[in-house]
């Protein structure tokens, strides 16, 4: 059961679909955001605390956006360019009715996911060691 985002989350980015549907994939979208973003799911982060109302509100947004994007793909089509010049030509052909590689995030989601729980060990540079492990 997802306890970030919810059904009445998505609903606006996602019309037709049912209850349940929009419940699995706010629960699938909160299960793969947990490996990108673990502070929001430790057992002491409280989600109503003001203080991290911006990152709730971030979470939810990028969440939107990738449910979105994830779930209108696959509806494009191939369109095909010539470009000439003088006597060559190039036919150049993109397709945007594939999917992304298979997950729900593109590389910018991650990095912005990975933002909300910035590790608690300071980089000291490249002559540096970081001795134990980063808390969450």
């Amino acid at each position: 059961m997802s306890t970030i985002i919810g059904v009445d989350d998505l609903r606006s980015s996602l019309p037709g679909k049912s209850e349940n549907e929009l419940q699995q994939i706010a629960d699938e979208a909160e299960a793969l955001a947990a490996a990108y973003a673990p502070c929001l799911f430790a057992a002491s982060f409280d989600p109503l605390d003001p203080v991290n109302a911006q990152r709730v509100a971030s979470f939810k947004a990028i969440l939107r956006r990738a449910v979105a994007y994830d779930t209108a793909a696959g509806h494009g089509a191939v369109t095909t360019t010539s470009v000439r010049a003088d006597a060559f030509s190039k036919d150049q052909q993109i397709d945007t009715r594939q999917r992304q590689s298979g997950m729900l995030f593109s590389p910018m989601q991650v990095e912005a996911l990975r933002k909300l729980c910035p590790p608690k060990v300071r980089d000291l540079g490249s002559y540096s060691v970081p001795l134990g492990m980063p808390g969450l």
